[in-house]
């Protein structure tokens, strides 16, 4: 009997709709830090695409983060999910409806918001089979996209999927403006030429040398508590380091 009830509690935890609530996280503590100076890293090749979907290297992805925002990110310590380019969501209890809502204050590095086209456009472009994307598109099937106006959209699952929340608060959108009028996305100006949404802009690409950042210094998310002691450093340096020996 003990057992039957545990399973029809469970079973009624299960059914009840999820809506966000933002828990205090390690990053909001961070104390005050000044902004300035250069940081740098390496890299050990130069980057094949500077872009969220066509990437599929461990070089060319490790640069994403300086560029754009995906709709959450993470507490490094509890890993719960904090605002990013989203600054709310709401899980359906059959769990195959996920509604985000983007933060309108969001912008691309032009100073245009980042709204529900850009999002469609990004999730269209992947689905796309001529898009070279195959091995990201993979984790997508069965999923589909629906814009509920210019801030708010929702992800459907045909079925629960493991881990299936947190693929999703990981998407990163790409701008529509930027791509729209490509004829052939895979071989755009733009995919090495990126408009972010992210702390930092491209400054300069030297092959075989380094890939290097500017900061945005009125990025438009230094407002969210967990970003305002971050991205410090004026300027980001990803040498390219062919030799780990040289390191």
């Amino acid at each position: 009997l003990g057992l039957s009830l545990a399973a029809v509690n469970a079973s009624a935890v299960s059914q009840q709709e999820e809506v966000f609530v933002r828990k205090p996280s390690a990053l909001d503590k961070l104390p005050d830090a000044a902004k300035g100076g250069t940081y740098y890293t390496a890299i050990s090749n130069n980057p094949k695409v500077i872009n969220p979907l066509l990437s599929n290297d461990a070089n060319s992805s490790s640069l994403e983060g300086f560029l754009w925002a995906s709709l959450f990110s993470e507490d490094p310590d509890s890993f719960t999910p904090i605002p990013y380019l989203a600054e709310s969501y709401k899980i359906s209890a059959d769990r195959t409806t996920y509604t985000f809502n983007l933060n309108k204050k969001a912008r691309w590095q032009d100073g245009t918001p980042v709204t529900t086209d850009d999002v469609k456009f990004t999730f269209d472009t992947l689905m796309d089979p001529k898009t070279e994307a195959a091995a990201l598109r993979s984790y997508w099937e069965g999923s589909s996209l629906k814009v509920v106006d210019k801030y708010t959209f929702q992800f459907i699952n045909k079925a629960p999927k493991f881990d299936t929340f947190r693929f999703f608060y990981g998407f990163v959108p790409i701008q529509k403006k930027q791509f729209a009028s490509e004829k052939d996305f895979n071989k755009a100006k733009g995919v090495m030429n990126p408009m972010g949404n992210g702390p930092y802009t491209l400054a300069s690409f030297s092959r075989d040398q380094s890939v290097n950042f500017q900061r945005v210094k009125d990025w438009w998310a230094l407002e969210l508590p967990h970003f305002k002691n971050r991205f410090n450093a004026d300027t980001v340096v990803a040498r390219i380091i062919t030799d780990p020996n040289l390191e």
